[in-house]
């Protein structure tokens, strides 16, 4: 049987085949609070009547870790349910799981509820017949009351009766101390931090692949900066560090030459490299991101202070063209559901970093060396740490410490509705998994007992009042203050992507751009597998 966070499935079937409401409660769903690796799960409990004329019904159990690291969205149609963790599909009704939701759908029926097997892009993708949903009722856990659990659950109702909605308390997960003490411990924050986090890395993101080489998102800010800084202080020499560092920008002057011999660049093999000569000029219109020149200073530091270790700064450069091709050929399929203007540009952004193709310069400054990770697996990502730390500019517009507070336990719940999701969607589709060590279960429980002057200080400037403790934590480490006293600079931003598109957009608006007709797709059978790439 496959394990979900560490527990046989067989232990949810016979949760199932002897539901208890007060059970699941008290026992079943502890099991998906766990916010380390992150996942999704169903599992199906087949209906049948024995020789002594006993008799299973079927019932069927799906959901999402607490912080929704892994996306997975469901659809009913006809008499089917569809569950996958990458529709696919656009405009076609898909429902998120909303993060930290548990869903127990069971039927009187011995033959009410049939699992159709197919090929599966994911094992925890699935089709479901229902004879009749009229003889089968839903039961709804979640770990914390949000506006998207609430939508989610009223959807569900539509099709199947609701037999209730239960909420489990996380508060160790979810709450956020109130405390504002300045008073510092004999051990100092910062340096409780940094063990903290570094024991969370070695523990469970150190991750290479065969080539012994480890994968990160690198834009050069503190966040990114930070888990590469740990990383390279624990994880073993010999590994290499391969940053992707993505820039855009708007207009394609790609010379003739280089249009010509445009297939000559795409490597077919992992790690394999073709050497060509680009203008300074051109490489100077993406040196000029804030993320780029940002990523590259902080890279320089890093192969100054560990010189035993190599460090690969693959730079990701996106003409203007080719964002909208891949846009309308790849990207929109894999944001979907999702579908506002700052879905589109963070998801563009991070579809290019984890497509995990770029070039590396020479010590020339203009001869290039393609560069393809085909087998890059995971991604380490700098992810989360701005809704555990306060690190949005909105939080200077907060009155008080208790509004801080109130704020920041918004983001954690419903950060994997806004963000994980999506960006697991994003990675998957190029067949990587993303890891977030900031959202790791210990690091959460870590950063929420802090007194919130550790996370944000009202009398200071932007680049120094929030997220206090991870610069704090940088300098501790002997980080030189360019790199963790600069204020936070959006992925969209800083890699350029957002100045391509129309001024003035609001980000939760919805995004045009992401309007694509579904290509021909046969919409009457959205069964898993076949991910588009």
């Amino acid at each position: 049987m496959a394990e979900v966070n560490g527990t046989n499935q067989q232990t949810y079937k016979t949760f199932l085949e002897h539901f208890d409401k007060e059970l699941v409660q008290n026992h079943f769903t502890h099991a998906f609070t766990s916010g380390q690796v992150g996942r999704s799960f169903n599992v199906y409990i087949e209906g049948k009547t024995d020789d002594d004329a006993v008799k299973q019904y079927p019932a069927i159990l799906f959901g999402r870790d607490v912080f929704g690291k892994v996306s997975q969205c469901i659809k009913f149609k006809g008499n089917n349910l569809y569950i996958k963790r990458m529709p696919k599909r656009i405009n076609q009704n898909w429902l998120a799981v909303p993060q930290g939701a548990v869903v127990v759908i069971r039927c009187s029926e011995v033959d009410g509820i049939t699992k159709i097997d197919r090929p599966e892009a994911d094992p925890n993708d699935a089709k479901y017949y229902f004879k009749d949903y009229n003889k089968c009722t839903c039961d709804f856990f979640t770990f914390h009351e949000t506006t998207s659990a609430k939508n989610f659950w009223d959807a569900i109702q539509q099709t199947i009766t609701g037999s209730g909605h239960v909420s489990i308390p996380a508060d160790h997960l979810m709450h956020v101390s109130r405390d504002v003490s300045e008073t510092e411990p004999d051990v100092p924050y910062e340096q409780q931090f940094n063990d903290v986090f570094g024991q969370a890395l070695v523990a469970r993101y150190m991750l290479p692949n065969d080539e012994n080489q480890c994968f990160f998102l690198f834009s050069g800010g503190i966040d990114s900066f930070y888990v590469t800084l740990r990383a390279a202080s624990l994880f073993p020499e010999e590994i290499e560090f391969v940053l992707f560092n993505v820039a855009f920008k708007g207009d394609d002057e790609e010379d003739e030459n280089e249009k010509a011999n445009s297939d000559e660049l795409k490597p077919t093999k992992s790690n394999k490299r073709n050497s060509k000569s680009l203008s300074p000029r051109k490489i100077k219109d993406y040196e000029e991101a804030e993320d780029r020149k940002g990523g590259f200073a902080a890279y320089q530091w890093l192969v100054k202070e560990f010189p035993n270790r190599k460090f690969t700064f693959v730079r990701v450069d996106v003409s203007i063209d080719e964002l909208k091709a891949e846009r309308e050929r790849s990207i929109a399929y894999a944001i979907a559901p999702q579908n506002t203007v700052l879905d589109d540009s963070i998801g563009c952004a991070l579809w290019f970093a984890t497509r995990a193709k770029g070039y590396v310069l020479g010590e020339d400054g203009v001869t290039k060396r393609d560069v393809s990770y085909d087998d890059a697996k995971y991604i380490l990502v700098g992810s989360g740490s701005d809704e555990l730390l306060s690190g949005y500019h909105r939080s200077a517009l907060c009155k008080n410490y208790d509004a801080i507070a109130e704020d920041l336990e918004g983001h954690i719940q419903e950060i994997g509705n806004k963000n994980f999701g999506r960006d697991d969607r994003i990675a998957f589709s190029n067949k990587r998994t993303l890891r977030i060590p900031f959202m790791d279960e210990a690091v959460v429980i870590f950063v929420n007992q802090l007194p919130l002057s550790q996370k944000f200080v009202f009398q200071k400037p932007l680049g120094e009042g929030e997220k206090v403790i991870l610069r704090r934590a940088l300098r501790l480490l002997g980080v030189p203050e360019q790199f963790y006293s600069k204020p936070k600079k959006a992925f969209q931003f800083g890699s350029n992507i957002a100045k391509l598109e129309k001024k003035g957009e609001f980000a939760n608006a919805k995004c045009e751009r992401l309007n694509i007709d579904n290509d021909g797709y046969d919409s009457s059978d959205d069964g898993p597998g076949d991910v588009l790439l």
